[in-house]
């Protein structure tokens, strides 16, 4: 099979763009090839897949392989999308090229390629390039040699189909003979028909549509059992977008009730420690070694501070001295007599028992009222 592509070239020997990566499955080619198995190509043309002589392959004038060339390629890679080859072009070539007798690039490739000595069969082979003006879209315009680089020059894909009569008639004869023809062979000799010129297709015209008549219940057949796989596989696509949005939206419920059960647990570790940290307070305060108007700050930083350093401020302070000593009297009441604290405390105590308070709390009350 025979593809084609524009032609930029402004130098004898230089990476020329041979073809491209692509999907034809609408045409009467029904083929597609995928950037990574021009790789392929790649790796046949370096392993000489074609055992020419330095490894190198034509390139040829419209196809005709067995007359003067046009030129060898001598490297080829793969930039992309695009196949590429490394040209040395014969004075006929260039002369050809500067004459602008041909402006389109033809790469010959062969999707399955056999070698005739030992048979044995090589997937995405090279086998030749052609110089043609021959191409596959009709109606496009063709690209001009010039100076241009790649990015700014307009792709377009050509075809250029060799008549085989001989290579078809044998083929025809087969399939003719056969009670049933596969689809493959009708594709195939659909493909091959396609390459005759109109003179040679009215010859055959009849015989092919006999053959085709072989093909068409199993066609058929196929056809429908396409569809009913391609529906079966919509209401399974369904069904699983059902099924995963359900358990997307049970995951959501879960999250939600998970942070709101966190948030809750995180509020009652935070009351709890509060208590702890108040009923701290309050017993360095009993002990004197904080003042009355120092709880409400040390509560505070308790709070701020985390777990493992409030531990450490509170055990400094227990450690501390006392800022009132409860035994001893010190300090003035309003009327400006003697406070003795020690009393004080023990009123604190008495009173918190019958009311049922704490003793901070009554402490603070009869130490406003001194």
């Amino acid at each position: 099979m025979r593809y084609h592509s524009s032609l930029n070239l402004s130098e004898s020997e230089k990476w020329v763009q041979l073809f491209r990566a692509g999907d034809w499955t609408n045409s009467y080619k029904n083929f597609k090839v995928k950037p990574r198995e021009l790789d392929e190509f790649v790796a046949n043309f370096h392993a000489n897949a074609l055992q020419t002589e330095k490894g190198e392959v034509q390139f040829n004038f419209s196809h005709n392989s067995h007359e003067r060339a046009a030129g060898w390629i001598t490297d080829l890679r793969r930039n992309g999308k695009h196949l590429e080859g490394k040209v040395r072009w014969t004075r006929a070539g260039r002369q050809a090229l500067e004459d602008e007798d041909f402006k389109y690039v033809s790469a010959e490739l062969a999707f399955v390629y056999k070698n005739e000595e030992t048979g044995e069969e090589t997937n995405n082979v090279l086998t030749g390039a052609a110089l043609t003006n021959i191409p596959f879209v009709r109606g496009m315009k063709a690209v001009a040699l010039s100076e241009t680089s790649e990015s700014d020059s307009k792709e377009f894909l050509y075809l250029h189909n060799p008549r085989n009569m001989d290579a078809f008639k044998v083929m025809l004869s087969a399939l003719r003979e056969k009670d049933a023809v596969s689809l493959d062979e009708a594709a195939t000799l659909n493909e091959m028909f396609a390459t005759l010129s109109e003179e040679e297709q009215a010859e055959v015209k009849e015989e092919v549509a006999e053959v085709e008549a072989k093909t068409e219940s199993e066609a058929t057949e196929e056809v429908v059992e396409e569809e009913v796989v391609e529906e079966e596989t919509n209401e399974a696509t369904l069904a699983e977008n059902v099924e995963l949005s359900e358990m997307k939206a049970e995951l959501a419920e879960k999250a939600e009730a998970l942070k709101l059960a966190q948030s809750e647990n995180d509020k009652m570790k935070l009351d709890m420690r509060k208590k702890e940290i108040g009923a701290k307070v309050e017993e360095l305060s009993t002990k004197g070694i904080l003042l009355p108007k120092q709880v409400e700050l040390a509560n505070e930083l308790a709070i701020e501070l985390s777990e493992a350093k409030a531990e450490k401020l509170f055990a400094l302070l227990n450690n501390s001295e006392a800022k009132v000593e409860l035994n001893k009297e010190e300090g003035h009441s309003q009327e400006g007599g003697a406070v003795n604290y020690a009393d004080l405390h023990e009123q604190a105590v008495a009173l918190a028992k019958e009311n049922g308070t704490s003793q901070r709390a009554e402490y603070d009350k009869l130490c406003a009222n001194l």
